[in-house]
């Protein structure tokens, strides 16, 4: 099945199987798994082509989430997905409050400081803790890795795409 890129959002990716029924042991890139909960299918990409799985379970794991998909009843069926990257519909989310945003909306955005000065392309993020999220901007050949933390992100503008941080002196240097 062929889809375009915008209709499909990254949620998560595959790491191992977990346990011999066919259990996947996901990174979910979201605090907040209940949104994954609420998604009957979901796709995982094999070769080019994306292929739908209907969404069987949900367990949360310590600070990772266990994934089970309809059909997939073994531990070697569930180890060709390792490393694979899930993606659900972008319809299917659940719609967010003015000034929310998706962490996956603001991977390409261009970062800049409060005085309009080019830091970097944010390119990921990691997921440190429960509470702690990094972003990771990169300059060049040069990584940042800025938390996404109030006090140092002021503007998320999607529609310019552009991520307007305050950093402490001596973060990026």
């Amino acid at each position: 099945m062929r889809l375009l890129n915008d209709e499909l959002v990254p949620v998560g990716k595959v790491l191992k199987s977990y346990g011999i029924k066919g259990w996947l042991k996901i990174k979910y890139f979201s605090a907040d798994y209940e949104n994954i909960k609420s998604f009957k299918s979901l796709f995982v990409t094999i070769g080019s082509d994306f292929h739908p799985y209907r969404n069987e379970g949900i367990k949360k794991l310590n600070g990772f989430l266990a994934l089970k998909f309809a059909g997939i009843d073994t531990l070697d069926a569930a180890e060709i997905f390792r490393g694979c990257f899930i993606y659900a519909e972008r319809a299917s989310f659940i719609p967010l409050k003015e000034g929310e945003f998706y962490l996956t909306d603001i991977i390409g955005l261009d970062v800049i400081d409060s005085k309009g000065v080019y830091i970097g392309k944010v390119e990921s993020f990691i997921d440190v803790n429960l509470k702690q999220t990094l972003l990771v901007v990169k300059k060049e050949k040069k990584e940042v890795l800025i938390p996404l933390i109030k006090e140092f992100i002021k503007e998320v503008n999607l529609t310019e795409k552009v991520l307007v941080v305050e950093l402490p002196e001596g973060l990026i240097e």
